[in-house]
């Protein structure tokens, strides 16, 4: 799958941690859900938006844990949310 996302995401990815990404469409577009860490390994389920299921923006970050208990990646981002 080819996905193609705003390069000036106000939120910093890892690329190479970019976990499952879940796509359903709704009447405004696209949404997506992926999990993803910090760069000091800390585990987030992050909210993205597409008009066309190609292009894709930043929305928010929908789940996080800053403590680092709950591990430091999440599987399956759909199932935290």
């Amino acid at each position: 799958m080819y996905l193609r996302m705003e390069t000036r995401c106000r939120y910093q990815m890892k690329w190479q941690n970019f976990r499952d990404p879940k796509i359903w469409k709704e009447e405004d577009g696209y949404y997506m859900v992926v999990g993803n860490k910090t760069d000091d390994g800390k585990p987030h389920v992050v909210l993205f938006h597409s008009e066309d299921a190609i292009s894709w923006e930043y929305m928010s970050v929908l789940a996080k844990d800053d403590t680092g208990m709950l591990g430091t990646m999440w599987e399956h981002a759909d199932s935290m949310v």
